[in-house]
């Protein structure tokens, strides 16, 4: 596993795995943290979707896709903030050997627990 120099999101349109279009821009962006995995064409992705569920929370938008997301080469994770701003990234050789459900869900309280005034004045 291999951390992606990506430190914004990118904007982007996809077509999740179940189906639902999903616009960055429009959806997600200033409204809610987001966990993208971006999983290779025809690799499982229901059981990819499935497993990652739990991500899934109110504050929290999860979008699983094989469509392609500008600079992010599959399979990868990201999980950013509202804001856009990526707070973990990885990606790796196989959608197998991402993070699991168990360590993003780390990664998200981390991102809910961040004071933007403190992380403004460790700049």
């Amino acid at each position: 596993m291999v951390a992606t120099p990506i430190r914004t999101m990118p904007h982007f349109t996809v077509t999740t795995v179940d189906g639902q279009t999903v616009d960055y821009a429009k959806d997600v962006w200033q409204r809610k943290n987001i966990v993208l995995i971006a999983v290779p064409v025809a690799s499982g992705d229901d059981e990819v979707a499935t497993r990652y569920a739990p991500l899934a929370a109110e504050d929290t938008r999860l979008v699983v896709t094989s469509a392609p997301v500008p600079g992010l080469a599959a399979p990868a994770v990201l999980v950013a903030d509202q804001w856009g701003e990526v707070a973990q990234s990885a990606t790796a050789s196989s959608v197998q050997e991402l993070p699991g459900p168990d360590e993003l869900l780390s990664w998200l309280e981390h991102v809910r627990q961040r004071c933007p005034e403190c992380e403004g004045e460790a700049r």
